[in-house]
């Protein structure tokens, strides 16, 4: 089982059960099926209902391609100061700081799929960075330049 960053069901009348984290127990009682729907944890432990009507999974993992989950809410932030409102963030709205403040204080990641994925944005910039410089640089002989990072 690949982690799962956004655990997430939508049931039969529309209604979105979002776990953001580990311990976000949802339950609702759908309006069309009459059915209750369960949605409980993230990462590698998580527990749904068992419905006749079943829910539609919108969930995204690790294994997903890193387009979408770079896109995904799953990490909360409550800001510089710590003291803001509690915001769900993705990877790609994170400045490149947060993402080097959360590489070097936030002991838990350490040696996890977390620290994996953003590991992994970190090189996802550096390369669109050095694609951006290729298309800057002058042509030459229809020889394209290569840059060494």
């Amino acid at each position: 089982m690949a982690y799962c960053l956004y655990n997430a069901i939508k049931t039969p009348d529309g209604t979105i059960l979002w776990c953001e984290n580990s311990n976000d127990y949802k339950s609702y009682k759908d309006t069309v099926s009459g059915e209750t729907y369960m949605n409980d944890g993230m990462g590698k432990s998580i527990r749904r209902s068992v419905n006749i009507v079943p829910y539609e999974d919108l969930s995204i993992d690790i294994a997903d391609d890193f387009e979408k989950v770079r896109t995904v809410k799953f990490w909360g932030s409550y800001g510089k100061d710590g003291k803001s409102p509690k915001k769900m963030m993705s990877l790609e709205e994170m400045e490149e700081s947060h993402i080097e403040a959360i590489l070097a204080t936030q002991k838990q990641v350490y040696g996890t799929e977390l620290e994996k994925i953003f590991l992994a944005e970190i090189k996802y910039r550096i390369e669109k960075y050095k694609e951006q410089l290729e298309e800057k640089i002058p042509v030459k002989n229809n020889k394209k330049k290569k840059i060494k990072i």
